[in-house]
Protein backbone atom coordinates (compact mmCIF):
# COMPACT_ATOMS: atom_id res chain seq x y z
CA UNK A 1 0.00 0.00 0.00
CA UNK A 2 1.32 3.42 -0.99
CA UNK A 3 0.91 4.95 2.49
CA UNK A 4 3.03 2.26 4.16
CA UNK A 5 5.66 2.79 1.47
CA UNK A 6 5.63 6.53 2.19
CA UNK A 7 6.00 5.90 5.93
CA UNK A 8 8.86 3.46 5.34
CA UNK A 9 10.69 5.81 2.98
CA UNK A 10 10.25 8.74 5.38
CA UNK A 11 11.65 6.72 8.27
CA UNK A 12 14.57 5.60 6.12
CA UNK A 13 15.38 9.18 5.08
CA UNK A 14 15.31 10.38 8.69
CA UNK A 15 17.38 7.43 9.93
CA UNK A 16 20.11 8.07 7.34
CA UNK A 17 20.00 11.89 7.59
CA UNK A 18 19.72 12.88 11.24
CA UNK A 19 20.74 16.44 10.34
CA UNK A 20 17.16 16.91 9.17
CA UNK A 21 16.06 17.35 12.79
CA UNK A 22 18.36 20.36 13.32
CA UNK A 23 15.95 23.05 12.00
CA UNK A 24 13.20 21.73 14.29
CA UNK A 25 15.69 21.52 17.16
CA UNK A 26 16.74 25.14 16.58
CA UNK A 27 13.07 26.10 16.45
CA UNK A 28 12.47 24.41 19.79
CA UNK A 29 15.45 26.16 21.41
CA UNK A 30 14.44 29.54 20.01
CA UNK A 31 10.84 29.06 21.13
CA UNK A 32 11.95 28.19 24.65
CA UNK A 33 14.41 31.10 24.65
CA UNK A 34 11.81 33.66 23.57
CA UNK A 35 9.26 32.25 26.02
CA UNK A 36 11.75 32.43 28.90
CA UNK A 37 12.52 36.06 28.05
CA UNK A 38 8.78 36.76 28.09
CA UNK A 39 8.39 35.02 31.45
CA UNK A 40 11.37 36.79 33.04
CA UNK A 41 10.25 40.18 31.74
CA UNK A 42 6.85 39.69 33.37
CA UNK A 43 8.15 38.17 36.63
CA UNK A 44 6.59 34.76 36.03
CA UNK A 45 9.39 32.46 37.18
CA UNK A 46 7.34 31.62 40.27
CA UNK A 47 4.61 30.18 38.03
CA UNK A 48 6.87 27.32 36.91
CA UNK A 49 8.06 26.59 40.44
CA UNK A 50 4.52 26.57 41.88
CA UNK A 51 2.79 24.83 38.95
CA UNK A 52 5.31 22.85 36.88
CA UNK A 53 2.48 20.78 35.40
CA UNK A 54 1.62 23.82 33.24
CA UNK A 55 4.63 22.89 31.14
CA UNK A 56 2.59 20.02 29.74
CA UNK A 57 -0.35 22.01 28.39
CA UNK A 58 -0.69 21.90 24.59
CA UNK A 59 2.25 23.75 23.08
CA UNK A 60 4.48 23.52 26.14
CA UNK A 61 6.25 26.60 27.44
CA UNK A 62 5.29 28.69 24.41
CA UNK A 63 1.59 28.11 25.03
CA UNK A 64 2.11 28.65 28.73
CA UNK A 65 3.69 32.04 28.03
CA UNK A 66 0.53 33.08 26.21
CA UNK A 67 -1.72 31.54 28.85
CA UNK A 68 -0.19 33.42 31.78
CA UNK A 69 -0.69 36.76 30.07
CA UNK A 70 -4.38 36.49 31.00
CA UNK A 71 -3.34 36.30 34.67
CA UNK A 72 -1.26 39.43 34.38
CA UNK A 73 -4.06 41.50 32.91
CA UNK A 74 -5.26 41.88 36.50
CA UNK A 75 -1.93 43.43 37.55
CA UNK A 76 -1.94 46.87 35.84
CA UNK A 77 0.87 45.75 33.48
CA UNK A 78 -1.30 45.61 30.38
CA UNK A 79 0.95 47.71 28.09
CA UNK A 80 4.07 45.80 29.11
CA UNK A 81 2.28 42.49 28.65
CA UNK A 82 0.86 43.35 25.24
CA UNK A 83 4.17 44.66 23.94
CA UNK A 84 6.25 41.76 25.25
CA UNK A 85 3.70 39.19 24.02
CA UNK A 86 3.63 40.86 20.61
CA UNK A 87 7.43 40.75 20.40
CA UNK A 88 7.35 37.12 21.56
CA UNK A 89 4.86 36.09 18.87
CA UNK A 90 6.56 38.08 16.10
CA UNK A 91 10.02 36.75 16.99
CA UNK A 92 8.73 33.18 16.88
CA UNK A 93 6.89 33.89 13.64
CA UNK A 94 9.86 35.45 11.82
CA UNK A 95 12.55 33.04 12.97
CA UNK A 96 10.20 30.12 12.45
CA UNK A 97 9.71 31.11 8.81
CA UNK A 98 13.44 30.96 8.10
CA UNK A 99 13.71 27.54 9.76
CA UNK A 100 10.78 26.20 7.70
CA UNK A 101 12.63 27.19 4.52
CA UNK A 102 15.83 25.57 5.78
CA UNK A 103 14.03 22.38 6.82
CA UNK A 104 12.21 21.79 3.54
CA UNK A 105 15.29 22.71 1.50
CA UNK A 106 17.19 20.00 3.36
CA UNK A 107 14.38 17.48 2.80
CA UNK A 108 14.29 18.36 -0.90
CA UNK A 109 18.07 17.92 -1.26
CA UNK A 110 17.98 14.66 0.68
CA UNK A 111 15.32 13.21 -1.61
CA UNK A 112 17.41 14.28 -4.61
CA UNK A 113 20.46 12.49 -3.12
CA UNK A 114 22.30 15.76 -2.59
CA UNK A 115 24.45 16.66 0.40
CA UNK A 116 22.83 18.88 3.02
CA UNK A 117 25.53 20.99 4.73
CA UNK A 118 23.83 23.12 7.37
CA UNK A 119 25.19 26.55 6.38
CA UNK A 120 24.43 25.99 2.71
CA UNK A 121 20.95 24.70 3.55
CA UNK A 122 20.28 27.74 5.72
CA UNK A 123 21.10 30.16 2.91
CA UNK A 124 19.12 28.10 0.42
CA UNK A 125 16.19 28.26 2.82
CA UNK A 126 16.39 32.06 3.06
CA UNK A 127 15.51 32.17 -0.65
CA UNK A 128 11.99 31.14 0.36
CA UNK A 129 11.82 33.29 3.48
CA UNK A 130 9.43 36.03 2.33
CA UNK A 131 7.28 33.55 0.42
CA UNK A 132 6.83 31.54 3.62
CA UNK A 133 6.10 34.68 5.66
CA UNK A 134 3.52 35.72 3.07
CA UNK A 135 1.95 32.26 3.12
CA UNK A 136 1.78 32.08 6.91
CA UNK A 137 0.14 35.50 7.09
CA UNK A 138 -2.42 34.55 4.45
CA UNK A 139 -3.24 31.28 6.22
CA UNK A 140 -3.54 33.10 9.56
CA UNK A 141 -5.91 35.67 8.05
CA UNK A 142 -7.95 32.87 6.48
CA UNK A 143 -8.18 31.05 9.83
CA UNK A 144 -9.27 34.22 11.65
CA UNK A 145 -11.93 35.09 9.05
CA UNK A 146 -13.38 31.58 8.88
CA UNK A 147 -13.30 31.22 12.68
CA UNK A 148 -15.22 34.48 13.09
CA UNK A 149 -17.76 33.51 10.45
CA UNK A 150 -18.31 30.06 11.92
CA UNK A 151 -18.33 31.08 15.60
CA UNK A 152 -20.45 34.24 15.17
CA UNK A 153 -23.81 32.37 15.05
CA UNK A 154 -22.91 30.56 18.31
CA UNK A 155 -22.01 33.90 19.88
CA UNK A 156 -25.41 35.34 18.88
CA UNK A 157 -27.21 32.25 20.21
CA UNK A 158 -25.38 32.53 23.52
CA UNK A 159 -26.99 35.94 24.08
CA UNK A 160 -30.42 34.31 24.06
CA UNK A 161 -29.88 30.70 25.13
CA UNK A 162 -27.03 30.95 27.61
CA UNK A 163 -23.36 29.92 27.50
CA UNK A 164 -22.17 28.60 24.12
CA UNK A 165 -18.42 29.16 24.48
CA UNK A 166 -17.72 25.45 24.03
CA UNK A 167 -19.33 25.61 20.59
CA UNK A 168 -17.31 28.70 19.71
CA UNK A 169 -14.13 26.85 20.72
CA UNK A 170 -15.13 23.76 18.74
CA UNK A 171 -15.84 25.88 15.67
CA UNK A 172 -12.36 27.41 15.85
CA UNK A 173 -10.77 23.95 16.26
CA UNK A 174 -12.81 22.72 13.29
CA UNK A 175 -11.58 25.61 11.15
CA UNK A 176 -7.96 24.86 12.11
CA UNK A 177 -8.34 21.18 11.20
CA UNK A 178 -10.07 21.90 7.89
CA UNK A 179 -7.47 24.51 6.86
CA UNK A 180 -4.63 22.13 7.78
CA UNK A 181 -6.29 19.40 5.72
CA UNK A 182 -7.12 21.43 2.60
CA UNK A 183 -3.71 23.14 2.53
CA UNK A 184 -1.76 20.11 3.71
CA UNK A 185 0.80 20.16 0.87
CA UNK A 186 1.36 23.94 0.83
CA UNK A 187 5.01 23.88 1.95
CA UNK A 188 6.14 20.95 -0.24
CA UNK A 189 4.48 22.70 -3.21
CA UNK A 190 6.15 26.03 -2.43
CA UNK A 191 9.63 24.54 -1.96
CA UNK A 192 9.63 21.83 -4.63
CA UNK A 193 7.94 23.91 -7.34
CA UNK A 194 9.49 27.25 -6.35
CA UNK A 195 6.10 29.02 -6.40
CA UNK A 196 4.88 32.12 -4.61
CA UNK A 197 2.39 31.91 -1.74
CA UNK A 198 -0.88 32.36 -3.65
CA UNK A 199 -0.06 29.88 -6.46
CA UNK A 200 1.11 27.37 -3.80
CA UNK A 201 -2.12 27.69 -1.82
CA UNK A 202 -4.20 27.49 -5.00
CA UNK A 203 -2.37 24.37 -6.11
CA UNK A 204 -2.78 22.79 -2.66
CA UNK A 205 -6.56 23.34 -2.87
CA UNK A 206 -6.67 21.85 -6.38
CA UNK A 207 -4.74 18.77 -5.24
CA UNK A 208 -7.14 18.33 -2.33
CA UNK A 209 -10.15 18.53 -4.66
CA UNK A 210 -8.61 16.07 -7.13
CA UNK A 211 -7.05 13.63 -4.65
CA UNK A 212 -9.25 14.09 -1.57
CA UNK A 213 -8.90 10.52 -0.26
CA UNK A 214 -5.12 10.52 -0.67
CA UNK A 215 -4.68 13.89 1.07
CA UNK A 216 -7.11 12.96 3.86
CA UNK A 217 -5.39 9.61 4.50
CA UNK A 218 -1.95 11.28 4.54
CA UNK A 219 -3.18 13.98 6.93
CA UNK A 220 -4.84 11.36 9.15
CA UNK A 221 -1.60 9.37 9.41
CA UNK A 222 0.30 12.48 10.56
CA UNK A 223 -2.38 13.19 13.20
CA UNK A 224 -2.21 9.57 14.37
CA UNK A 225 1.60 9.60 14.63
CA UNK A 226 1.67 12.83 16.63
CA UNK A 227 -1.23 11.80 18.88
CA UNK A 228 0.33 8.39 19.54
CA UNK A 229 3.73 9.91 20.39
CA UNK A 230 2.13 12.35 22.84
CA UNK A 231 -0.04 9.67 24.41
CA UNK A 232 2.86 7.23 24.81
CA UNK A 233 5.13 9.86 26.34
CA UNK A 234 2.48 11.06 28.79
CA UNK A 235 1.79 7.46 29.83
CA UNK A 236 5.52 6.89 30.51
CA UNK A 237 5.83 10.24 32.29
CA UNK A 238 2.90 9.56 34.62
CA UNK A 239 4.14 6.03 35.34
CA UNK A 240 7.72 7.07 36.08
CA UNK A 241 6.68 10.14 38.10
CA UNK A 242 4.90 7.88 40.59
CA UNK A 243 8.21 6.13 41.35
CA UNK A 244 10.43 9.23 41.35
CA UNK A 245 8.07 11.61 43.16
CA UNK A 246 9.73 11.09 46.57
CA UNK A 247 13.26 10.91 45.16
CA UNK A 248 13.55 13.91 42.83
CA UNK A 249 12.34 17.47 43.37
CA UNK A 250 8.99 17.89 41.55
CA UNK A 251 10.09 20.99 39.64
CA UNK A 252 13.30 19.33 38.46
CA UNK A 253 11.35 16.21 37.50
CA UNK A 254 8.73 18.11 35.52
CA UNK A 255 11.24 20.36 33.76
CA UNK A 256 13.32 17.29 32.86
CA UNK A 257 10.29 15.53 31.41
CA UNK A 258 9.32 18.68 29.52
CA UNK A 259 12.75 18.84 27.86
CA UNK A 260 12.57 15.13 26.98
CA UNK A 261 9.11 15.56 25.48
CA UNK A 262 10.19 18.56 23.40
CA UNK A 263 13.15 16.56 22.06
CA UNK A 264 10.87 13.63 21.23
CA UNK A 265 8.45 15.92 19.40
CA UNK A 266 11.32 17.44 17.42
CA UNK A 267 11.99 13.96 15.99
CA UNK A 268 8.28 13.21 15.50
CA UNK A 269 7.55 16.56 13.83
CA UNK A 270 10.53 16.13 11.52
CA UNK A 271 9.31 12.67 10.53
CA UNK A 272 5.81 14.04 9.88
CA UNK A 273 7.16 16.81 7.65
CA UNK A 274 9.36 14.37 5.71
CA UNK A 275 6.33 12.10 5.33
CA UNK A 276 4.27 14.99 3.96
CA UNK A 277 6.96 15.90 1.45
CA UNK A 278 7.48 12.27 0.37
CA UNK A 279 3.71 11.84 -0.02
CA UNK A 280 3.50 14.92 -2.25
CA UNK A 281 6.40 13.82 -4.44
CA UNK A 282 4.87 10.35 -4.89
CA UNK A 283 1.50 11.88 -5.70
CA UNK A 284 3.08 13.88 -8.51
CA UNK A 285 4.49 10.67 -9.98
CA UNK A 286 1.04 9.07 -10.23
Amino acid sequence: MVFFENVFESGKLLRKNWKLIIPSLLGMLMGIGFALVFIVMNDLISLISTDPSSLFIAGGISAMAKKVSSVLINQSQIIKIVLSLLVFVMANFMTGSSLIGMKYSMIKDTMNNKKTPLIKSFFKGTKYYWRIVEMRIMVLVLIVILSLLLSFPFFILSRYFGESSIFVLLSVILVLLVIKLILFFRYPILIRNGLRAIPSLTKAIKIFKKHTKYVFATWLITIFVMFSANLLFDFVRISVTDYLYYVVNLVVLMVGFYVLKELLMVVVNTFVEIFGYVSYVRLRKK
